[in-house]
Order: C-alpha cells, then sequence, then structure tokens
C-alpha cells in the first residue's frame, strides 16, 4: 500500500510568483491521471489517478525559520514542485523549504517549473535559464548535492504551460513525460473530434428547428402565453354566471375575454304580430341552452393578428379597408376563416373553443325568458347606433 500522505504536491514559490502559481495549483487538482497508464493512489487512501490534494502556501514566515504548520505540510507531502524564478533564486523561503524536503531523503521527489513569466534571456543577452534556479538546485547548497531534477518550462518556446505541468504530472506519477504527453495528445484528440460532432450536431439541430418551425414556434408559443393561464373546466363548473376570464396573460390581446353564460330557457325568434320579422324568425319556440362560456364581444383584429403571428389562421391577413383600432371586431373572413380560428385557438389553450350555435347566439343575446317577453335583453326599444347607451348596437 503507498506511503500515506496528506497532499500529492507541495507547491514552494516566491509571493511574486503567485499568479503562476495559483494556475499551476488549479490545472493539477483538475487533472485526471489517464487509466491507460495504469491506477495511482497517490497519497494512499485518496482519489484513484487525481493529483490531489495540491498544498498551496505563502506566508510571511519568521525570519530564519520555516514554521512548524509548513514544516508539517512539507513532510505530509508526496511531491515538492519549485516554481523556478529569478524571484524564487533569491527567496531564502524558497531555498529552506527545497533544503527541509530534501533532508528527508526525498530528493527524488522534487520537481522544478520554470513560469511562463520568467525571462528568456537576461540584460545582457545571455540565456537567464540557469538565473531562475535556487543554489539548491545549482550544486553550492546542501553540503555540495547537487539536485537534478525534472525541468519542466513553461515559458514560450520552450515547453508551453500544458506541457510543462504534465511534464511534472509525469515525475510525481513515474512514467516518463513522452508516456504522458502522447496519451493527453490522444485524449485531445478525441476531445477535439466529440467538439467537432458536437457543433455539427448543434448545427444540425438548428436547421433541423428551423425547417421544423411551423411545428416548433406554435408548440412553444402555447407553452409560453397560454397553457400556463388557463382555466380548468372544473373550475368553471362551480364559477358563478357573469364571470369574465381569459385562457391567456389577463389583459393581454392573444386571446379573447370570455364570459360564463349560466344555462336556462328562452324563447327564440320573432313574434308573429313583429313587422320586422323575417319569416324564417317565425313561429317563436322555447329553447333550453346549457351553461357555457362565450367571447365578451366580437373577435378583434388584435386577437385574429394573435392567431397570424403565431402561424394560426393558415396566414390570412383580411383587408381592413382603412380601419383603424386593434380593440375594432375582425371582418373580411368566411365560416371555415372562423373555424380556422377557433381551431387555432384550441391548440394553443388545450381546451374546446368552438363557434356559437344559433341558439346560443341569440340566448346570449336577448337573455333568458321572463314574464314579460321582449325582443331584445334590454328590452322592446330598437337599438341605436350609439354604443354608450343601453340599447346601443
Amino acid at each position: 500500500m503507498p506511503e500515506l500522505y496528506r497532499y500529492a504536491a507541495f507547491i514552494s514559490y516566491s509571493s511574486k510568483d503567485a499568479v503562476f502559481a495559483r494556475r499551476l495549483h488549479r490545472a493539477l487538482e483538475g487533472y485526471g491521471i489517464p487509466s491507460s497508464l495504469g491506477k495511482f493512489d497517490i497519497i494512499g487512501g485518496g482519489k484513484k489517478n487525481r493529483i490531489y490534494p495540491v498544498f498551496r502556501d505563502r506566508e510571511e514566515l519568521s525570519a530564519g525559520h520555516l514554521g512548524d504548520q509548513i514544516e508539517a505540510n512539507l513532510k505530509a507531502s508526496a511531491s515538492l514542485i519549485v516554481v523556478c524564478s529569478p524571484n524564487a533564486a533569491t527567496s531564502p523561503w524558497v531555498q529552506k523549504e527545497i533544503e527541509f524536503f530534501a533532508a528527508h531523503g526525498r530528493h527524488d521527489k522534487i520537481f522544478a517549473i520554470i513560469p511562463d513569466t520568467a525571462p528568456l534571456v537576461n540584460e545582457d543577452g545571455a540565456d537567464a535559464t540557469q538565473s531562475c534556479f535556487p543554489a539548491a538546485f545549482r550544486g553550492d547548497a546542501l553540503a555540495g548535492d547537487k539536485l537534478e531534477p525534472l525541468a519542466a518550462d513553461a515559458r514560450a518556446g520552450k515547453d508551453g504551460f500544458r506541457n510543462a505541468w504534465l511534464k511534472v504530472v509525469a515525475g510525481i506519477i513515474g512514467v516518463t513525460p513522452g508516456q504522458i504527453l502522447d496519451r493527453d495528445r490522444q485524449r485531445m484528440q478525441v476531445r477535439r473530434v466529440q467538439t467537432a460532432s458536437a457543433i455539427i450536431a448543434i448545427a444540425l439541430l438548428a436547421v433541423g428547428a428551423w425547417l421544423s418551425r411551423p411545428y416548433l414556434e406554435p408548440l412553444l408559443t402555447s407553452w409560453l402565453k397560454y397553457r400556463p393561464h388557463v382555466h380548468a373546466i372544473e373550475e368553471l363548473a362551480l364559477a358563478p354566471a357573469g364571470l369574465s376570464f381569459q385562457d391567456c396573460r389577463n389583459g393581454s390581446d392573444d386571446c379573447p375575454v370570455m364570459v360564463v353564460v349560466p344555462e336556462g330557457v328562452f324563447e327564440m325568434g320573432s313574434a308573429s304580430d313583429n313587422p320586422s320579422a323575417f319569416p324564417n324568425e317565425m313561429p317563436t319556440r322555447r329553447m333550453s341552452v346549457q351553461r357555457f362560456a362565450a367571447s365578451q364581444k366580437e373577435i378583434s383584429w388584435a386577437e385574429w393578428n394573435a392567431c397570424v403571428s403565431s402561424l394560426g389562421c393558415n396566414g390570412y391577413v383580411p383587408d381592413q379597408l382603412n380601419w383603424q383600432g386593434a380593440d375594432l371586431p375582425v371582418f373580411n373572413v368566411s365560416w371555415n376563416d372562423a373555424q380556422d380560428y377557433v381551431s387555432w385557438l384550441s391548440r394553443m389553450t388545450g381546451v374546446e373553443y368552438r363557434l356559437l350555435s344559433e341558439a346560443e347566439w341569440e340566448y346570449a343575446a336577448r337573455g333568458p325568458v321572463s314574464s314579460e317577453r321582449s325582443d331584445y335583453s334590454w328590452g322592446a326599444v330598437a337599438p341605436v347606433c350609439e354604443f354608450t347607451a343601453d340599447n346601443g348596437a
């Protein structure tokens, strides 16, 4: 069983390289070691095939001493990763952390990585690589015991960031850099293929959705504008007569305002002594009507246009003949056009809408039978062309 550790790695760095250290920390903890390389348990009893957790800290340390907590964390780490830069090379704390880790016989678990922020050349134009390494790596520390760790270089023109930290991963798990870089290239290729396939699939879905607009748009409109607001039949069965409601958002022009009409009996037709009556309106006959709901007023242009904009009513837009106003009654529509409208409204709401029967229309207009029969709901007075009047037409 592997030796038990608390941390898979300890990142040693100068506080001036904190941004790179954080980036390295995230990359290491987020990486899944390919199972094709084997089964790895870095800390013993931890996450399998993961470099997790990684310790990264840079507090102000007391002069000449690392601090008990830092030493404890170094002992509890399976590997030491040193961010080597000119800043780290002059940091006494980075040097002390290397010395402490190496003093416990763990030379082979120390890994160096040069950050991508380190210079390629010095002020004289010479290669600046050697100036990045702390004294422990140059052979003038640890009693002349020169360290020769795996050196990864994240600088541009060198390994680059990804290949550099993958080299460190290779050292931590004990495989060659070539093995893990080859697996990473294969994984990236698979991901590129998967990404390309996903993009193609999304594009095909988008094209399919565009071609299916006549089917998808009405469905979307139904669930957004109508279905959440539909009144249940059971609810309306208990509603009082005269209740008004909409099976769409209240106050919108997307559907008509409906009114609950109670069941009742009325005299349909005209009396034989009515001089304005037509022969087919006589004689009067008593009719029974079941409870129903009817539009409070004629279907308006706005309500008809809601049907057209949702790809209903066969896209038919009647000629308005210069009439203005969305709330005016729609005209120049046939019985078949009206059937298209109520069919569309039924699809949108999921409840049955239909045209009124002749008896239902006259009952709603005339009202139930009373002790004194009247030609109109307001009485026997003929209507006038004044919509604000009680008998306005």
